[in-house]
């Protein structure tokens, strides 16, 4: 009898431990009121690159954009994989057709290397896309086509930058739990020794 009630003792201030070490997680939960509120993670504005050869589509993006996004635009496919890091980048908007590349090849080269980056394609010609090395391959967040509907494209650009910002606090919580198990396993551990 006295072995059950040590080990329900045990159990209990197993309990008592991990309530301590619990703290609610950072994510707030989905508001549709807010779906296009801008999230700003580190207290920095949501960066959004522009990568077209088209100046005219770049600047119209760019002024769209620039409301809710810091936007940065470039007309080449390796300024624009230069930019990603230093910058900070979190939403790519992406024509099909680049200076020395296609912008599915420019899209798959930055999953590889960055592959939290969220991307709109933009695709101009239906015909010239490898759909399934586009999908597969590159994994754009939304694709568009021309014309192209910028109060969409806005829409589709907070709808990234959102899952970007989401999977960012998720992650931040996932290492946040893992630190409290690893306590929370050493304070089982010593209290087991003790």
């Amino acid at each position: 009898m006295n072995f059950f009630i040590a080990d329900f003792q045990l159990l209990k201030n197993f309990f008592n431990i991990f309530r301590n070490l619990y703290s609610p997680p950072l994510v707030k939960p989905l508001n549709n009121n807010n779906k296009h509120k801008v999230m700003k993670s580190n207290n920095t504005q949501t960066k959004v690159l522009v990568v077209s050869q088209n100046n005219s589509f770049a600047a119209d993006v760019k002024n769209t954009l620039n409301e809710n996004f810091e936007v940065l635009t470039t007309n080449n496919a390796v300024e624009a994989f230069d930019l990603l890091l230093p910058e900070q980048v979190q939403v790519l908007v992406v024509d099909q057709y680049l200076d020395n590349t296609s912008g599915a090849e420019f899209l798959q080269s930055v999953q590889m290397q960055f592959p939290q980056v969220k991307a709109v394609f933009v695709a101009q010609n239906a015909n010239d896309l490898n759909w399934e090395s586009l999908l597969n391959d590159s994994r754009p967040f939304r694709v568009i086509s021309v014309p192209v509907n910028l109060s969409a494209l806005n829409n589709h650009v907070a709808d990234a930058a959102e899952r970007f910002h989401q999977e960012f606090e998720n992650e931040q919580n996932l290492e946040l739990l893992n630190r409290q198990n690893q306590q929370m396993q050493f304070l089982l551990t010593q209290s087991l020794l003790s």
